[in-house]
């Protein structure tokens, strides 16, 4: 795959297909397309192992809520106490 010469590379591969008959190309093609699949597949695997249920985006949700309004009522308190 690329190294960074990238138009030497485009020139080799493009040389490769050509030189290829129809059956090469047309297995060559399905490989890339299988293993295209494969890779949506893990990477979908991945996005969705990461993804938060509504319980618990509703408990730290409601937990981040609750820490700050303790904050925000010790700080009136003493700003309350130290006037």
């Amino acid at each position: 795959m690329p190294n960074g010469n990238y138009i030497l590379n485009d020139l080799e591969f493009e040389r490769t297909i050509k030189q290829m008959g129809d059956r090469e190309l047309m297995e060559y093609t399905a490989r890339l397309s299988y293993s295209t699949t494969i890779r949506c597949s893990n990477l979908e695997n991945r996005i969705n192992g990461r993804m938060l249920t509504k319980k618990t985006t509703g408990f730290l949700a409601g937990a981040g809520a609750l820490i700050g309004g303790i904050g925000v009522g010790i700080a009136d308190y003493f700003m309350k106490r130290g006037g």
